[in-house]
């Protein structure tokens, strides 16, 4: 039965995971050799699913390890440097001692690079574990929009040192959220403590502020300074509603104004109109990023704004907000009445202990 056995992806993990113990990684319970299902012979009654050892990454190139010599925990992103000649290079130049410690800088640290024995094309990424960027759900306007000026200001970062992320979108984009959640959580149900023993509980964006990073530079790709006409081939990303450029393979483009456009496309898709395709509803109260939204999506790649004008325009539309309007509650346009009553009760609330506490609307980290 599915989960009572490893998948085909994981038995990589589980023939390296001696040799990662020796290099000071401890893989979870479920990949180690000779595991045996914890549910297995507890009859019935046990669900499988509600097991630790039942819970699985989704991507076949990762997994969660502990760093045994300071017990961080971290992700271990599995590289084949033929298919992905950029990333290794990508990653570990935003992570250079030149570069890490630039506040601008989103991009995700690298803390280690493993190279597999007898696998020549093959390395390990070791990064911090991170948390998904949009869960829990925003919770005001204020967390809204420090969330895209920090993403945003990651981007603009890349793109001034002439490199393209090309796969900007929303499932690239995670957040240190280790002041949110001070026990930990859980590295595939993030819901969940680490240890299994119930519910993950976190604090707001608000009282706790994160850093939000990007990550995965497998499609990214880095031009001369003095390049003054980049091209590259045509490679599709994780967003399916791409641009206009995208759709001829045979014909080069420019991927700077690409990442405007996926950036665009979170705006529209988890705020201001919503998206089928990723099952996200329309917010209610940002007609304030619609135009920006408008011009970053133009299909015309040579008329969308670069990032220096985003981020320019950007910081003119929030200094614009009230900081009233920053500490509203985000409002999904499907909301019941007496759903949506219950919650603006709540946020009220809150709201006012956030202000007798002096917390400002704009959870920006010191």
């Amino acid at each position: 039965m599915a989960g009572d056995t490893l998948f085909k992806d994981e038995i990589w993990w589980r023939d390296h995971q001696v040799w990662l113990d020796e290099r000071g990684y401890k893989l979870r319970p479920r990949l180690t050799p000779g595991w045996v299902p914890s549910w297995l012979g507890k009859g019935k009654g046990v669900r499988r699913h509600k097991c630790e050892d039942y819970q699985y990454e989704m991507h076949p190139s990762v997994q969660d390890a502990l760093r045994k010599d300071n017990n961080q925990r971290v992700i271990l992103k599995k590289i084949n440097t033929t298919e992905y000649p950029n990333e290794q290079g990508i990653a570990t130049y935003f992570s250079s001692k030149e570069l890490a410690d630039i506040p601008e800088n989103h991009c995700v640290p690298i803390l280690e690079i493993l190279h597999i024995p007898d696998e020549e094309h093959v390395i390990l990424l070791a990064m911090p574990l991170l948390h998904h960027c949009l869960k829990p759900p925003l919770e005001t306007v204020g967390e809204v929009v420090e969330f895209f000026r920090q993403v945003f200001e990651g981007i603009h970062f890349m793109h001034q040192h002439r490199i393209a992320h090309r796969d900007c979108h929303g499932p690239n984009i995670l957040m240190n959220a280790d002041a949110m959640y001070p026990s930990g959580f859980h590295a595939v149900k993030q819901d969940m403590l680490p240890n299994w023993k119930g519910k993950a509980k976190h604090f707001s964006r608000t009282e706790r502020p994160p850093k939000y990073y990007l990550i995965d530079f497998g499609l990214s790709v880095r031009f001369d300074p003095d390049e003054s006409a980049p091209r590259a081939r045509v490679i599709r990303g994780g967003d399916r509603d791409y641009p206009p450029e995208l759709l001829d393979r045979d014909v080069e483009y420019d991927p700077f104004p690409t990442d405007v456009f996926y950036l665009g496309n979170i705006i529209k898709h988890e705020f201001t109109e919503g998206s089928s395709h990723i099952h996200s509803t329309k917010k209610l109260g940002f007609e304030f990023l619609e135009g920006l939204a408008a011009d970053m999506t133009n299909p015309d790649p040579l008329k969308r704004p670069t990032m220096d004008e985003v981020v320019s325009r950007y910081r003119e539309i929030q200094q614009g907000l009230s900081s009233w309007k920053l500490r509203q509650r985000v409002v999904r346009s499907d909301e019941f009445f007496l759903t949506a009553l219950f919650r603006s009760t709540r946020h009220l609330g809150r709201t006012l202990v956030y202000i007798a506490k002096r917390i400002p609307p704009l959870p920006r980290q010191q």
